[in-house]
């Protein structure tokens, strides 16, 4: 299933935060393939000739109301983003089994786009990292059930650490090893580097 949407978002597992420090992230970037090579832009503001792709937003405001400094700084075309950014801090602390007190930050495309990976830092004191995160997505073609955001899960990672952290769709075992420049169905093509990110119809 070439898995492609507007609105993705990155959610603590479990409970996160302490007294002296919060859930901390910094240089979210977003790749189309499942080997995290091929970037997909995130540009929150109008940058020169550069227009915005779409737009970032978070759960709390955070320290610095600013959902765009999770997000790591693309200055010019090419694969990967050229600065990590200065990062984004939640004011309070973070818990997915209390309704209210759950922590996301997320990127809103103008067009849907394909996401197979992400990767991130968090912080690295107690209490500014989580032990596990999801990437979730929400596609606007799916029924929303009341009271439901409509976001699901989409990577589930755990037993992460504090610092460099990566979220990656595993190749299916049909696609063999995912690189291969001769992909024999569309669905396929989706895991691999050559693939473009834009451009995917939702399913």
């Amino acid at each position: 299933v070439v898995a492609a949407a507007r609105h993705w978002r990155l959610m603590p597992v479990g409970v996160v935060g302490a007294p002296s420090a919060k859930w901390f992230v910094r240089g979210v970037r977003f790749f189309s393939d499942v080997f995290c090579t091929r970037g997909v832009e995130v540009i929150p503001r109008r940058d020169g000739q550069r227009w915005p792709t779409g737009s970032a937003f978070s759960s709390p405001s955070g320290t610095t109301a600013r959902a765009d400094t999770a997000f790591a700084i693309w200055r010019k075309a090419g694969k990967t983003p050229t600065d990590l950014g200065p990062g984004w801090s939640a004011d309070r602390d973070c818990s997915d089994a209390v309704p209210g007190r759950e922590c996301y930050v997320g990127f809103s495309f103008e067009q849907p786009v394909v996401i197979n990976c992400v990767k991130l830092d968090q912080g690295t004191d107690p209490g500014s990292y989580a032990s596990g995160l999801r990437l979730q997505w929400r596609r606007e073609s799916a029924p929303v059930p009341s009271g439901s955001s409509g976001y699901s899960d989409f990577i589930v990672k755990r037993s992460l650490g504090s610092g460099a952290a990566q979220l990656r769709r595993p190749c299916p075992a049909e696609c063999g090893s995912c690189n291969s420049p001769g992909h024999v169905s569309h669905s396929c093509a989706a895991y691999s580097p050559s693939l473009t990110a834009m451009g995917f119809q939702q399913r």
